[in-house]
């Protein structure tokens, strides 16, 4: 579960307009006008909270016979996970709110557009507020919750390659173990990052927030 104080979300639309050549049209053009509007549509969402529940099958034997060392690469470790997984699916994603913001366009090339435009989404923002906080809870853990999950199960990179390391590297060399690449050349490393970045990702969050009482690396 995790929560949101404020999400703010901005589409961008293009929207192409042309004068209607039908014999009802009250204004009529001959000539093939077109505008282009370019507008954004803001809306905010706050205190959303988010309840997540999933069920993962995970084959034991792929696991046994898989190596660590694809898992220490950040490119992989989803690749490496998912080629593990042999059935996923998001048995919950529930989604409360407690306010939707009210909704502004922007972009029109006309004041007064943008102005009436504004004016009826306010109208019916009020009118149906409720609703659409209904609306948007049902969606989320129905019809995006089985996407997300379709998506996830179908995910096609799913190759778990193991690194290769050099026929001389004998043994394991602790400033490209432990430390990016440039500060590895530093002192005298070979700034390759042979044995994956996420080692120096913990060991960096390990020397910002270190444990009392416990060894610092380097």
């Amino acid at each position: 579960e995790f929560r949101l104080k404020k999400l703010d979300l901005e589409v961008d639309l293009t929207i192409n307009m042309q004068p209607s050549v039908t014999d009802s049209s009250i204004i009529v053009e001959t000539k093939n006008h077109e505008v282009i509007e370019q507008i954004t549509l803001k809306i905010g969402i706050e205190k959303a909270a988010f309840t997540i529940a999933t069920f993962i099958g995970i084959d034991i034997n792929k696991l046994g016979e898989t190596a660590l060392g694809p898992f220490l690469f950040k490119d992989q470790i989803i690749s490496c996970f998912l080629s593990l997984v042999e059935s996923f699916e998001i048995t919950q994603l529930a989604m409360s709110l407690g306010e939707i913001l009210e909704p502004t366009i922007e972009g029109f090339i006309s004041d007064g557009i943008d102005g009436i435009v504004n004016d009826v989404v306010k109208a019916i923002f009020t009118m149906y507020e409720d609703s659409l906080l209904d609306a948007l809870i049902g969606i989320f853990d129905t019809t995006f919750r089985e996407e997300l999950s379709m998506l996830i199960r179908d995910y096609d990179d799913k190759d778990c390659i193991e690194p290769r390391l050099r026929d001389d590297m004998i043994y394991i060399d602790a400033r490209d173990l432990l430390l990016v690449p440039n500060e590895a050349k530093l002192i005298g490393g070979s700034a390759t990052s042979p044995y994956g970045d996420i080692p120096p990702l913990i060991k960096g969050f390990y020397d910002e927030f270190p444990v009392p009482g416990s060894l610092l690396f380097f």
